[in-house]
């Protein structure tokens, strides 16, 4: 996906905001499930077995070189292979047992254990998300053993988070303030720009109104 070649002069750090950002429906996923709200998951929650991360496809080999970008950060630059981006409604549809997003979850990461989107990328954000969903509809143990695991995963990139991220994220929360963007969201888009990925494993819709297309 394209962006404006300038950035934009509100921003620090040479952020620009998302392209075709866009009004859309709001719905329940956005911004995460607030406290008191029903859970999204059927009623009876099962075991907790998390998402099988075998098989996936590999991640892509990387060149000695980095590319530098905004804010002077450094990231891996990828050979010959796309990306898609995990978002925190994606890892708990595949984790917790029951929830209602959970068989559609489940038929893309068939299609993403295939090769179909290439290898997933993730931040250490939407981990944080995803280990406070966890163990509200489980427990903390299978909270702390679904992090390890996709740490651990050959097949997942984490993209850990850093001031530059944090700054352009949080001048991206701040100029769409009409927006119900989380400030995890907004460092979700921007790391989604600087790796130049448009596809996120999401339910949540924010990632449409940004630009980015959304699957499933």
């Amino acid at each position: 996906m394209s962006y404006e070649s300038r950035p934009d002069g509100g921003l620090r750090h040479g952020a620009r905001p998302p392209h075709r950002v866009r009004q859309g429906p709001q719905d329940d996923d956005q911004g995460g499930r607030a406290p008191g709200d029903p859970p999204t998951r059927d009623p009876g929650r099962g075991r907790f077995e998390g998402p099988d991360l075998r098989g996936l496809p590999g991640r892509p080999k990387e060149r000695s070189a980095l590319r530098r970008l905004g804010a002077g950060r450094l990231l891996p630059v990828w050979v010959g292979e796309g990306l898609i981006f995990y978002d925190t409604s994606a890892w708990v549809a595949l984790a917790v047992p029951g929830d209602r997003h959970g068989p559609e979850a489940k038929r893309l990461q068939a299609e993403v254990s295939r090769g179909a989107y290439g290898s997933i990328v993730t931040t250490s954000f939407v981990l944080d998300e995803v280990a406070t969903f966890v163990r509200m509809e489980t427990d903390t143990e299978s909270a702390v053993r679904l992090l390890r695991s996709i740490l651990a995963s050959a097949a997942i990139t984490t993209v850990w988070i850093d001031p530059g991220h944090f700054g352009s994220a949080l001048d991206l929360f701040q100029s769409h303030q009409d927006k119900r963007w989380s400030l995890t969201d907004c460092t979700s888009f921007v790391v989604m720009r600087d790796l130049g990925t448009d596809k996120a494993f999401s339910f949540d819709r924010n990632f449409e109104e940004a630009g980015f297309v959304r699957v499933p």
